[in-house]
Order: C-alpha cells, then sequence, then structure tokens
C-alpha cells in the first residue's frame, strides 16, 4: 500500500514539473518573439500569417504562433475555428485575404501554382511569400527548421543586408542552438 502511494505520488510530481516546463517553454518563446519585426512588414511588431497548408499551420502553432495566424486553409482542423478561412491551395478568398491583411503568405508547393492575382495583390500590399516543400519527412523538418530560424531564431534581417525578406544566414549557426529537427528526429527513430 505504501509503495503504491509513493509511486502514485512520484507520477503526480512528474505530471507537475512537465507541465511547469511545458508552460515555462512557451512563456520563453512568446517573450523572443516580441519586438521583432515581421519579414513582410517593417511596420508591424509581430507577423501576420495567412496558412494556405494545413500542415504548417500545425508547424506555426506548435513553434508558438497561432495567434499571429490571420488566415488559415479551408480543409485545416487543427487550428482554432476562430482563425477565418481564406481559402485552400487551389481556391483563394481574395477579399477575405485583403480583410484580414497578413504580412506573409505562405503556401506548400506542388501541383497548383500560386496564382498571378495573388502574387500580385501580394506585391502591391507588401506581403511576404513563402513557400515550402512538404513530400518527405526530411521535408517536414527543414520547414520546420527554417520557420524556426526565421521566426524564433534569428532578428528579422539577420544578415544585416537592410532587407528583411532575405534570411542568408551563416549555416554553421544551426549548430549552436538545437532546431525542432532535434526533436522530431528522436521523435520518428526506433526505441
Amino acid at each position: 500500500m505504501r509503495f503504491t502511494r509513493f509511486i502514485l505520488s512520484l507520477v503526480f510530481l512528474c505530471m507537475v514539473l512537465c507541465t511547469l516546463v511545458a508552460c515555462g517553454s512557451n512563456a520563453s518563446s512568446s517573450q523572443s518573439q516580441g519586438g521583432k519585426g515581421a519579414p513582410g512588414d517593417e511596420s508591424s511588431s509581430e507577423p501576420r500569417f495567412a496558412v494556405f497548408s494545413p500542415a504548417i499551420g500545425v508547424m506555426l502553432r506548435d513553434l508558438g504562433f497561432e495567434d499571429q495566424i490571420v488566415g488559415r486553409h479551408s480543409f485545416d482542423t487543427a487550428l482554432s475555428e476562430s482563425i477565418p478561412v481564406v481559402g485552400s491551395h487551389i481556391e483563394i478568398d481574395d477579399e477575405m485575404l485583403i480583410e484580414v491583411e497578413p504580412t506573409i503568405l505562405i503556401f506548400q508547393r506542388g501541383s497548383v501554382e500560386i496564382p498571378e492575382r495573388i502574387t500580385a495583390l501580394a506585391k502591391e500590399r507588401g506581403w511576404a511569400i513563402w513557400t515550402y516543400q512538404l513530400e518527405s519527412l526530411d521535408d517536414i523538418a527543414t520547414t520546420l527548421d527554417d520557420l524556426y530560424l526565421k521566426l524564433v531564431g534569428f532578428p528579422a534581417d539577420a544578415n544585416n543586408d537592410g532587407d528583411p525578406t532575405t534570411f542568408e544566414v551563416d549555416p554553421t549557426k544551426r549548430f549552436e542552438i538545437e532546431l525542432p529537427s532535434a526533436r522530431l528526429a528522436r521523435a520518428w527513430s526506433p526505441m
């Protein structure tokens, strides 16, 4: 009986400790985001994403950026339903896109190209367009790392060229911090 109580107490303590650690990592992540200019709009303090890929929406959420997602893919069931639907990779709602005022449009590369009208609209309004290929586990890891480095790991103008939309950073900087792909690799590896 005593041993069972001890084990239950230990399990409970571990759960509380894990919860505290998880809360602490979200708080520090939020603090590290503050004050950075959005790559698509230097006047804004935080990026505003319109995400045309459910998978990339989940990645942004997992990195702590769900509050900055202002538009989601029409098939996205993982993000909050309070985030407006701006269409899919095939059919984009231009009016809703203008209404939510994103600073960055994120697309998943595939067989469908980004419509020229969206590219023109983005140029006219100063929105950045990011595209990612997600056809393999390596693509997922690379995308997650790239998002992390762009949004958390480096300042908006990491290479100090005066253009916050370019990210030609020293590749050795990747070894200075643990990237999300390291956690993915541990999750994918057999026990």
